[in-house]
């Protein structure tokens, strides 16, 4: 199997966008995505293949979640 694990598009500020006289030296900001997609053949459809441990247990853990985020950086 192969799966989408993180993809991160960044956009950095121009250094002339910022005041000459603000404290801040550089910016950036980002969309990040986690656990977007999953590659696998259509037997296994609907199922987490990560789920599965093989030295724990139980066998199972938490499946992974697909989640979105929003970063900002900030270079002072």
């Amino acid at each position: 199997y192969a799966k989408l694990r993180e993809v991160t598009l960044t956009y950095n500020i121009p250094a002339n966008r910022l005041k000459p006289t603000s404290f801040i030296r550089g910016a950036s900001v980002s969309l990040v995505g986690r656990n977007l997609l999953y590659f696998f053949p259509n037997r296994y459809k609907d199922l987490d293949v990560d789920q599965y441990t093989q030295d724990s247990g139980s066998g199972l853990q938490t499946p992974t979640t697909r989640s979105y985020g929003f970063n900002v950086n900030l270079s002072f």
